[in-house]
């Protein structure tokens, strides 16, 4: 799985409503990477879900039902 559905993912995974709706939108491609890190709401939990991701803390069958439930929602 790419670097991107699996940030998103762990992304998706917060309680916080704009954060979920971030990682949608990441996963569409509707926000990219570089434009998530300007976002000084944003940017703390993309560093820990980074942090995760090294860690390969997620299931690759979890990210892959991500993908496909949010793939084309837009």
């Amino acid at each position: 799985m790419d670097r991107i559905s699996c940030l998103a993912y762990l992304l998706f995974q917060s309680e916080d409503e704009n954060i979920k709706n971030a990682a949608i939108k990441m996963v569409c491609g509707d926000l990219t990477l570089k434009e998530a890190r300007t976002d000084d709401s944003l940017l703390p939990y993309l560093e820990t879900a980074e942090l995760a991701w090294k860690k390969k803390a997620f299931q690759q069958e979890e990210v892959c039902r991500f993908v496909e439930e949010f793939l084309y929602v837009s």
